[in-house]
């Protein structure tokens, strides 16, 4: 989805004046980063492909449209379905997987650092 164009940040024709700032400030990310702290298994941590509702929920939030480049049917549709069905099975696999230390939850450096 887009709302914002690196190359207008770039040349000045945007209201951010650098991606730095937008990725800061921009509402898409804004909100990204609130459901992301959302998600309690670090073993499936990306909204994209973990968690595609909660995407599907962040587009519903604002004013979005489709990126010049993005096919039909990813956020509804055809490519939502796989995707949706490939999340399920993820979800499934981690049931049989070890939980992740509570080490790498609070300092994941620190965690490895004391491994070696």
């Amino acid at each position: 989805m887009a709302r914002e164009n690196i190359v207008n940040i770039f040349s000045g024709r945007s209201r951010y004046r650098s991606l730095d700032e937008c990725v800061d400030k921009h509402p898409f990310f804004v909100k990204f980063r609130e459901k992301q702290k959302e998600v309690a298994d670090r073993r499936a941590p990306c909204l994209l492909l973990d968690h595609p509702q909660k995407i599907r929920e962040i587009c519903a939030e604002a004013e979005w449209f489709p990126a010049k480049n993005m096919p039909q049917g990813y956020l509804e549709g055809d490519i939502a379905t796989v995707v949706d069905v490939c999340s399920r099975q993820w979800h499934g696999a981690l049931q049989n997987m070890p939980a992740v230390p509570e080490c790498v939850k609070r300092d994941p450096a620190g965690c490895v650092a004391r491994k070696k």
